[in-house]
């Protein structure tokens, strides 16, 4: 019951992740927007960046079944009180995973700071314009 939750949750996951980026694409090429094309830059390293991570969590994933197959073989050989080898998998899995999170929340950091500077310097621009005539 936990692998199919997992797998509905990062898909429900990944959909709105996908419907949220979409929505930031057609709002900044809106006309209204009155942006040029600096924030689609921003989003496409964003997009770069995302598909990276998933790509590594799907990785992490498969490696981590492996790992299980592999530990159950392991924990019938090793005696009860040598498990080094288990914890080792799980420190390995559990840092990539704390370091790809923190990775993600550098990446959304930039890519917000970026936009929000993007559309405020715009909004200026679109000011002086406006008082010169």
């Amino acid at each position: 019951n936990r692998y199919l939750f997992n797998w509905a949750h990062r898909g429900v996951g990944l959909s709105s992740l996908v419907l949220a980026v979409a929505a930031v694409f057609l709002g900044i090429r809106m006309e209204a927007a009155g942006l040029d094309d600096s924030p689609l830059y921003a989003m496409i390293v964003y997009c770069v960046g995302v598909a990276f991570v998933i790509v590594f969590d799907f990785y992490i994933s498969l490696e981590k079944s492996d790992n299980k197959k592999e530990i159950f073989s392991l924990a019938k050989e090793l005696n009860p009180g040598d498990h080094d080898k288990r914890e080792q998998s799980v420190d390995k899995s559990v840092f990539l995973r704390r370091f790809m999170l923190g990775f993600l929340v550098l990446l959304v950091s930039c890519v917000v700071m970026a936009l929000v500077l993007l559309i405020a310097v715009s909004k200026e621009q679109e000011n002086e314009s406006n008082h010169d005539h």
